[in-house]
């Protein structure tokens, strides 16, 4: 869907794996000349593009421990069953929001919004912003209240070019905001979002400069105005780019991507913490030598973070792995995610922490005998992690989770997608756990 990366010039993938998704494949943003996939909170499949992928649509999921599944009726009007779900934000059990895409005769995508009201769901699509737009995808998407939401991501103007966009929930409707890119880039998308309350926000992202480098930014919103802030390359870097945001207090955020190596293009961990006005950058250590990107923040304090990526290696034989950098007082550590016996390519794509000792991380992954996709799920307790894997019924081949939200310590909803294979189709899914 949105997004493209290149290195000198020349289209390079975000890592292996994410070339493999049918979302990252099928559905790209111009993004000033220069194609960067999107990795849609992470990686959730792992099959050839011209397989049957992980997208995002739904259908009955059989639940890991203590999760329960239900379809999502979304509501869209494209010609194809084919939908990505990309977001959640639940300031309650019994309100949410999911954001996703569908597509048009022109393989265009066009944003949908779920809303959970009690046990329900109900949805809608929203109108291009602006209307001259060609397609548009919200990313991320934060409530501070059941009447309050702000979903962020871009769109592509008639010269093919991605602009950042802000959906803003006020009074039952939503509104389209369009807020700066930085100067002298030519493409912009926002890709994460964290807001303390309805008037302060914070939004990262990535843009594309003349010579096809990829560059962070974080646009702030402060009242009603947007302000942009642009995040210094560290040493030795060729592109940063910030895939996820989080604010634990007003004055503390941590955004969250990766930072490319000149010397061999190799992606790797960054955070970057704001300080007062400054953000100040950080290396997370890296588990391997592969493409790391980051894809995914929680912070409970400005001290205490959890982030999760994802990675690929072809050889000596092709694996996808997925890792978790933990921050406790002022050291990042790294650490592989495993899955149950039975199960490979563990893909983590988004995680929530609702206390500072535990969070959940959810994403996908692949059974060692049918070479499918299911649910993922992490339970971090401390310094243990539990993985789980939902083994969806024989009717649906791919499965997977891309987004999780966390309403109290217990209980979590994560969003996610589902493939019929009887009726050719893709779905939206909700699941809640654990309990």
């Amino acid at each position: 869907m949105l997004r493209a990366n290149s290195s000198a010039g020349a289209r390079r993938d975000d890592a292996p794996a994410r070339a493999a998704l049918r979302w990252y494949c099928r559905e790209d943003f111009e993004a000033g000349g220069a194609m960067r996939n999107h990795r849609l909170r992470g990686i959730i499949g792992v099959l050839a593009c011209s397989g049957a992928l992980l997208l995002c649509a739904t259908a009955p999921v059989a639940a890991a421990p203590g999760w329960r599944f239900s379809a999502v009726p979304v509501v869209h009007g494209g010609p194809f069953a084919d939908l990505t779900t990309t977001s959640i934000a639940c300031p309650s059990a019994t309100s949410c929001k999911m954001f996703g895409t569908s597509l048009d005769k022109m393989y265009n995508s066009h944003v949908w919004v779920e809303s959970l009201a009690g046990s329900a769901w109900s949805g809608q699509n929203l109108a291009l912003a602006p209307g001259s737009a060609i397609q548009d995808a919200i990313y991320a998407v934060e409530c501070t209240s059941t009447v309050v939401c702000i979903g962020v991501g871009a769109y592509t103007s008639s010269t093919y070019r991605a602009h950042p966009l802000v959906e803003m929930l006020a009074s039952g409707h939503w509104i389209a905001k369009f807020p700066p890119a930085p100067a002298g880039t030519t493409a912009a998308t926002l890709y994460g979002v964290s807001c303390m309350n309805a008037t302060h926000c914070v939004a990262a992202g990535s843009a594309t400069k003349p010579n096809s480098h990829f560059v962070a930014f974080v646009d702030v919103l402060t009242g009603t105005a947007w302000s942009i802030k642009t995040v210094a390359l560290p040493a030795g870097a060729l592109d940063t780019s910030f895939d996820a945001v989080t604010c634990s207090v007003m004055a503390s955020c941590h955004a969250a991507g990766s930072w490319t190596a000149a010397s061999n293009h190799v992606e790797h961990p960054l955070v970057a913490t704001l300080m007062g006005s400054a953000w100040v950058l950080s290396k997370p250590p890296a588990t391997n030598s592969l493409d790391e990107p980051l894809s995914s923040i929680s912070c409970t304090s400005p001290t205490m973070c959890h982030a999760v990526g994802s990675w690929t290696r072809f050889s000596p034989s092709y694996t996808i792995g997925s890792f978790e950098e933990s921050l406790n007082g002022s050291a990042w550590h790294a650490t592989n995610l495993t899955v149950p016996g039975g199960w490979k390519f563990p893909m983590a794509s988004s995680v929530a922490c609702p206390t500072a000792t535990t969070c959940l991380i959810v994403g996908a992954a692949t059974s060692t005998s049918t070479v499918s996709t299911s649910p993922a799920v992490w339970e971090v307790v401390k310094s243990s992690v539990k993985p789980s894997v939902a083994s969806g019924p024989a009717t649906l081949s791919e499965s997977g989770f891309v987004a999780t939200a966390c309403y109290s310590a217990g209980v979590c909803r994560a969003a996610g997608a589902a493939y019929s294979t009887s009726a050719s189709s893709w779905t939206a899914i909700s699941g809640v756990g654990p309990s």
